[in-house]
């Protein structure tokens, strides 16, 4: 029997009750993919993001529109209108608002060519740039909704492969199937 694990990618198969084997596969993530950041916790101040696409501009559709890109977060604009609103009333009634609107030059998104893991194609991905402006400390983050779909597609597809593997080796290994999880 074969247990596959889609959350761990691991894979038990069972011949009968005495033999086990424990096929763990992993899906590991192309260096540059983790480089940039994408979907994680890193930041990026503009003149940092502008110098490391400028070192990887290969993975840019087109070479003029990477510049365009350095360029503008080598001159990052933004005007920030921030507006409080703090009160009390005697009565215990109070206010207490902040709110801030950021406009720059930044683009809403941009485009990469990258492969997600080791091994697999480049997919385009379409990227987000999540700026967090608090007065003059700027620190710009990545997010890409479709790399995100691309990692589920990818770990399911890469299972699904070893499954069809296990059933041409061990044909009677299939016959109690655990759905996927």
């Amino acid at each position: 029997h074969s247990f596959p694990t889609r959350r761990s990618s691991d894979l038990t198969n069972e011949t009968d009750s005495r033999n086990k084997a424990t096929v763990r596969g992993e899906l590991k993530y192309y260096p540059k993919f983790l480089e940039f950041g994408i979907n994680t916790s890193k930041t990026w101040e503009p003149v940092q993001l502008s110098k490391f696409f400028k070192m990887n501009r290969a993975f840019f559709k087109d070479a003029q529109y990477n510049m365009e890109l350095v360029t503008v977060l080598k001159n990052f604009k933004a005007s920030i209108d921030s507006k409080v609103e703090n009160s009390r009333q005697d009565n215990g009634s109070r206010t207490d608002n902040y709110s801030q609107v950021v406009n720059s030059n930044l683009p809403a998104s941009f485009n990469l060519i990258v492969p997600i893991f080791k091994g697999r194609p480049a997919e385009e991905i379409e990227v987000e740039i999540i700026a967090d402006v608090d007065g003059r400390n700027i620190r710009l983050s990545l997010c890409s909704p479709g790399a995100e779909v691309i990692v589920e597609e990818e770990r399911n597809k890469a299972i699904d492969e070893q499954l069809l593997l296990i059933r041409k080796l061990a044909p009677r290994s299939e016959e109690r199937r655990v759905g996927k999880e």
